[in-house]
């Protein structure tokens, strides 16, 4: 017979779990940190190929008034909005004679056709060099600046009427597509508009990232 003590094998039983959460975790934490450094190399390589760390800096220049200060959130607003009523950044000027990417109305601000042009535009000039080992472009020669930044403006006027917390209905729609961290990947982007449909009121789509 075999005397097995109680406590000893409750203990020995306790040591193996902990030991195999704890490896469980080591697991997780490599998976996790594999992920990342997949995400970051894919979205480097985004950036690489769009010149988008140029296109942020030419950003950086159409905003005299904030360079070297450190300000809040709402001292940021606060000096946007100022700027605003001086007419910027629609007062922006543009080099037309290189510049030939699309063009956005002072009238109609952003439309739904002029984001569709210019997702078709970054899309084919991304095809045409990606096929021809091209040196790229980027996005500078296709959207100015200027626009860049009425965009990002509209989109803060549409996001700052809402709530903190927006509660999606889907009964008008009868159903909602989430998209998961595409990691800045227009293509992948372009790609989900494509087979399913571009976001409406009847295609609501869901976002993570």
């Amino acid at each position: 017979d075999v005397n097995i003590n109680t406590e000893d094998a409750e203990a020995a039983i306790v040591k193996v779990q902990n030991f195999t959460r704890q490896h469980r975790g080591i697991l997780e934490k490599r998976r996790r940190l594999a992920n990342e450094i997949n995400s970051q190399l894919e979205y480097a390589q985004e950036r690489k190929d769009n010149k988008l760390d140029l296109f942020m800096a030419n950003l950086y220049e159409k905003l005299p008034e904030l360079e070297s200060k450190k300000v809040t959130h709402d001292a940021l607003l606060d000096t946007i909005d100022k700027m605003r009523q001086k007419g910027w950044p629609a007062n922006i000027e543009i080099e037309e004679k290189k510049y030939t990417g699309i063009h956005l109305s002072d009238d109609n601000g952003v439309t739904k056709d002029a984001i569709i042009d210019m997702m078709d535009r970054l899309n084919e000039q991304a095809r045409k060099e990606a096929k021809k080992r091209k040196h790229c472009t980027g996005i500078k020669g296709i959207l100015h600046a200027k626009y860049a930044l009425t965009i990002a403006l509209q989109y803060m006027d549409m996001v700052r009427k809402l709530p903190s917390v927006v509660h999606v209905s889907t009964a008008l729609s009868g159903k909602l597509t989430v998209v998961g961290d595409i990691h800045g990947q227009l293509r992948d982007l372009i790609q989900i508009f494509r087979h399913n449909g571009l976001p409406s009121f009847d295609n609501p789509y869901l976002f993570n990232g």
